[in-house]
């Protein structure tokens, strides 16, 4: 299972409205009941706050993963949430919590929503995925300076791979290809040669071509000093 097919991207909140547990809460459900016919948003909110009646689904580290089981649902679904400001979710650290990833699944559902709450966590716990969905956020809130836009499409390239997001890494390698076509700059076409790349390796793309461009590009990493955008290459080149 990958994050990125049980998404419901219609449902995500880029800026939360609301200071609070229940109010968070409210606004997903009712984001995803618009865009999921099977899902009522009054009692998916009742559901969600038993579960947190239960234990905060607050992990720490700016992030919260509520989640639960609803009668008539055939699928799981998810969505997502951030708050630029933060809000009290009675987490394990009793900080903020700023990212919101919402899981919603079949009543019947055993390991396949254990699985999908795993995979969830391990990718907000990754220190290396939230600073770079940070990094990015803050960018895109800055405005529309030029160099904010080369830093935020490399940035959302980097956290689309760390979820396997693969079609959204060549999104913003189209983008920022589109971005920096009057003027092609070298660092940016080095970045959207690895985006591309490495989505194509993550979906089992083996052959000479692609295993040639990772070499090449492992080399022009080294070559100008971008040694922090080798572990995806390397990586990739480990595995064959």
């Amino acid at each position: 299972m990958k994050i990125m097919d049980i998404l419901v991207k219609d449902a995500v909140i880029l800026n939360l409205g609301v200071r609070t547990k229940r109010g968070v809460l409210g606004e997903m459900a009712a984001a995803l009941a618009k865009v999921e016919p099977q899902i009522e948003a009054d009692r998916l909110l009742e559901v969600l706050l038993e579960r947190e009646a239960l234990q905060s689904t607050g992990i720490g580290e700016g992030v919260a993963i509520p989640h639960g089981k609803l009668p008539g649902l055939d699928r799981l679904v998810a969505s997502f949430a951030r708050s630029p400001e933060g809000v009290e979710f009675e987490s394990i650290d009793g900080q903020p919590t700023y990212h919101f990833f919402l899981l919603v699944v079949p009543e019947h559902s055993g390991g396949q929503y254990l699985k999908a709450l795993a995979r969830i966590s391990r990718f907000f716990r990754d220190a290396s995925f939230r600073k770079a969905l940070a990094e990015a956020e803050a960018i895109l809130d800055a405005g529309s300076v030029g160099h904010n836009y080369l830093n935020f499409y490399e940035d959302a390239m980097q956290a689309c791979l760390q979820i396997e997001a693969w079609d959204e890494v060549e999104r913003y390698a189209q983008a920022l290809e589109s971005y920096t076509q009057a003027e092609p700059l070298p660092r940016s076409d080095y970045f959207i040669a690895r985006g591309r790349v490495l989505a194509a390796h993550g979906r089992g793309k083996r052959d000479a071509a692609t295993m040639a461009e990772l070499q090449r590009l492992s080399m022009e990493a080294m070559k100008n000093g971008l040694n922090m955008s080798l572990r995806g290459i390397a990586r990739a080149l480990e595995s064959d």
